[in-house]
C-alpha cells in the first residue's frame, strides 16, 4: 500500500471526496501555460584574467566537450551589468571606446568580485567549484533542453514596489519578498523600481508570498481564490495544516492516526508550499472552516508574527487560540467547531489582502471594541485636516485602497 493510500484509508468518503475536490481547485486554477521549456545553448561569458581564466579558456577551446562552445572573454573592469536568467543573459559592457554595449549569453563565468552581477543560476564563480574542470562540467550539465514551472504569479498595480517613488531617504516602500527570497527568483532594480521574477531561479518556497503585504505575489493554483474555494469545503472539520511532502510521509500516516484518536474531527488540509501562509490566508481559513487550525507541518519564522496576531485577536473574542500545534494533545482533544467564527466571504478580482483581511475581521469585531494589537504591515495614517487642500494625490498615488474619495 501506498503512503498517500495509508492515509486515505483513515479517511470517510466525505473526507476522500473533500481532498479530491481540494485537488481539481489547484488545478482548474493552475495556468494551462505554468509550465515551460526552454533550450540553454553553449555559449557564455568569462569574465577575468590571469593564470585560473587562462586555464579555463584553455580548457574550453582545446577539450572536446560534445558541444561547440561558444566562448567569448571580458575584463572584469569593462563589465557594467547583468540581467535576464539561465539561457537569457543581456550583459553590459564597455568597450574600447568606452560606450556601453550588450550581448546576449546562456551563463556566465567571473574570476573577479562584481558588484553588479547577482548571484543567478547560470552565474558561475570558481570558488564554488573544486576545480575548472568541474566547473565546466556544471556549465554544461545546465545547457541543453530545460523544463521548469512559472510558480509565482505576480500583479504588479497592487505592488508596492513596482513603479513606486522612493522616499526622501531613499528607501523604497516596500521590498520584503526581494528581501526573503533565497534565490534570485525576484529580484529588484533600484533604476527603473521594477521587480523582475525568474521561474528558472525560484524554489517554490512561498516564502515571498507570505510576506508580501497586498497579495501582489501569489503561488500558482495557490492564490486566496483558490485557498477560499478550498477553505469552504472543511466546514464542521477542524483543519490540519499538513505540507503535500510530509502528507506523503510514513511518518504523517502514523501521526494522523494518532491525531484522529484525540480528535475525529481533524481534516488534513494539504498545501504544496505551506509557507505561503500569511494573516489573511489564516482568516480565511478560520472562517470558512467555522473551527481552530491545527499545524502538523512546521512554518518558517516569517509565519509567527502573524500567527500570534491572530491567536490574541481570537483570545480577546472567542477566548481561545485560533492556531495550535499538532504536539498540543490537550488542546486537540478539546477543539470543537466555532460556528460564531463562521464567515463566507468571496473576494472580487480587485480586492487585494489587505481589502480581504478588513472584509473578513469586519465580521469578527462589528461594533464592539477589543482594543489594539499590533500586526505586521499596517499602520495608522494621520492626516492634518488644517493643511489638507483636497487636492486627491494621495488617493489617486494610494495603491492599496488606504485612502478613498467620500464625495
Amino acid at each position: 500500500m501506498k503512503l498517500e493510500a495509508r492515509v486515505y484509508s483513515l479517511l470517510n468518503d466525505m473526507q476522500k471526496a473533500i481532498l479530491h475536490e481540494c485537488d481539481e481547485i489547484v488545478l482548474d486554477f493552475t495556468a494551462f501555460n505554468a509550465k515551460a521549456t526552454m533550450v540553454v545553448k553553449p555559449n557564455f561569458v568569462v569574465i577575468g584574467y590571469g593564470e585560473l581564466t587562462d586555464e579555463f579558456l584553455s580548457l574550453c577551446i582545446n577539450e572536446n566537450h560534445g558541444y561547440t562552445l561558444e566562448v567569448s572573454h571580458l575584463l572584469p573592469q569593462d563589465f557594467v551589468g547583468l540581467k535576464g536568467h539561465l539561457g537569457d543573459f543581456t550583459l553590459q559592457f564597455k568597450n574600447a571606446n568606452g560606450e556601453i554595449e550588450s550581448l546576449q549569453t546562456s551563463q556566465i563565468v567571473s574570476f573577479a568580485p562584481l558588484e553588479n552581477c547577482p548571484a543567478y543560476k547560470g552565474v558561475h564563480t570558481p570558488d564554488k567549484y573544486d576545480n575548472a574542470h568541474c566547473m565546466l562540467e556544471s556549465l554544461l550539465c545546465l545547457c541543453g533542453e530545460r523544463h521548469y514551472t512559472h510558480h509565482i504569479v505576480f500583479e504588479p498595480l497592487t505592488c508596492q514596489y513596482q513603479g513606486r517613488r522612493v522616499f526622501a531617504n531613499g528607501k523604497s516602500v516596500c521590498h520584503l519578498c526581494v528581501d526573503i527570497c533565497p534565490t534570485m527568483g525576484i529580484s529588484s532594480d533600484k533604476d527603473s523600481m521594477l521587480l523582475s521574477l525568474s521561474s528558472v531561479d525560484c524554489i517554490a518556497c512561498g516564502k515571498c508570498v507570505s510576506v508580501c503585504p497586498t497579495g501582489s505575489v501569489q503561488r500558482q493554483g495557490d492564490g486566496l481564490e483558490s485557498f477560499t474555494y478550498r477553505a469552504r469545503l472543511y466546514k464542521g472539520y477542524i483543519p490540519l495544516i499538513v505540507s503535500s511532502l510530509d502528507f506523503e510521509s510514513e511518518g504523517f500516516a502514523r501521526d494522523f492516526k494518532a491525531l484522529q484518536t484525540l480528535n475525529p474531527l481533524l481534516l488534513p488540509f494539504v498545501l504544496q508550499v505551506p509557507d505561503i501562509l500569511n494573516a489573511t490566508y489564516l482568516l480565511t481559513l478560520l472562517q470558512e472552516s467555522g473551527a481552530p487550525i491545527v499545524l502538523y507541518s512546521t512554518l518558517g519564522e516569517h509565519t509567527h508574527n502573524d500567527i500570534a496576531t491572530l491567536n490574541e485577536i481570537y483570545q480577546r473574542i472567542f477566548r481561545q487560540n485560533a492556531i495550535i500545534g499538532s504536539t498540543d494533545s490537550k488542546a486537540i482533544e478539546a477543539l470543537q467547531p466555532l460556528m460564531q467564527s463562521h464567515y463566507i466571504y468571496t473576494p472580487t478580482n480587485k480586492e487585494n489582502s489587505k481589502d480581504i483581511f478588513s472584509a473578513r475581521i469586519s465580521f469578527w469585531i462589528k461594533q464592539e471594541s477589543y482594543g489594539k494589537i499590533a500586526m505586521n504591515n499596517s499602520g495608522f495614517l494621520h492626516i492634518d485636516t488644517a493643511k489638507c487642500t483636497l487636492c486627491l494625490s494621495c488617493v489617486e498615488a494610494c495603491n492599496a485602497n488606504a485612502l478613498i474619495n467620500n464625495n
